[in-house]
């Protein structure tokens, strides 16, 4: 028969890792950077050492996995603030190709292989290193490719067809899509009080290559929670 206080441990363990997790965010769940990985690796270790040993005392434990997510959090947010720390912490994208040509300089520090490059541009579509414009490995071991302009797939817009713009994306103006579109502020406002809305009560607002303004308003619940009241 199992000890309860065993049962008790691992459940607890579980319960304190699975919070923690979830305060640091959803970048400790995917690729992750150098700094997340080691903080990962370090609570595996800790919260094994108890479940494994019944001599392992469990507050110590509970003490270092809250310390490193802790450390965790201070780092990733000193990162969002600082590009200093962030350049030192997560590292910076080391360019390994680039005009078609690689840089074996690049390679070398990165400790990658031509077949290990050859295998991830793979994975984006492409055989040959000449066919790349621009290609750079990623703090998080990803690999980032830029195609050259004439193998990229064919779009509306490399044929300078018509094509849609964004011009408010969740209650902001998009300037790139009114510039992009060629038309004013003043305009798409005037439009949509035309419509009976404003700006900030749309969720999605689109201009089609015919010129006609599509307009998806935000539901009434999610516009009294930002403060403006629905249009009647």
């Amino acid at each position: 028969m199992v000890p309860m206080n065993v049962v008790v441990k691992t459940v607890l363990l579980y319960a304190v890792a699975l919070t923690l997790f979830r305060i640091m965010g959803q970048r400790t769940m995917g690729d992750m950077m150098p700094f997340d990985f080691v903080v990962v690796i370090a609570i595996a270790e800790i919260i094994g050492a108890p479940l494994a040993d019944q001599r392992v005392p469990l507050k110590p434990a509970l003490l270092s996995i809250v310390t490193l997510a802790a450390l965790q959090m201070i780092l990733a947010y000193a990162s969002l603030k600082s590009p200093w720390v962030r350049a030192v912490i997560e590292g910076r994208p080391l360019v390994i190709i680039r005009h078609g040509r690689t840089v074996r300089e690049n390679m070398w520090r990165a400790k990658v292989s031509m077949d290990d490059v050859a295998e991830k541009l793979r994975q984006h579509g492409i055989t040959a290193v000449s066919d790349v414009e621009l290609a750079s490995l990623e703090p998080d071991g990803n690999l980032s490719v830029i195609p050259k302009r004439e193998v990229q797939p064919l779009t509306p817009r490399y044929f300078g067809l018509p094509v849609s713009h964004t011009l408010v994306d969740d209650g902001e103006i998009n300037m790139d899509g009114l510039r992009e579109a060629g038309i004013s502020r003043e305009w798409l406002e005037r439009e949509l009080a035309d419509q009976g809305t404003k700006v900030d009560q749309v969720e999605l607002a689109i201009i089609d290559p015919r010129g006609r303004l599509l307009v998806r308003r935000k539901r009434p619940d999610e516009i009294r929670r930002e403060g403006a009241p629905p249009n009647k």
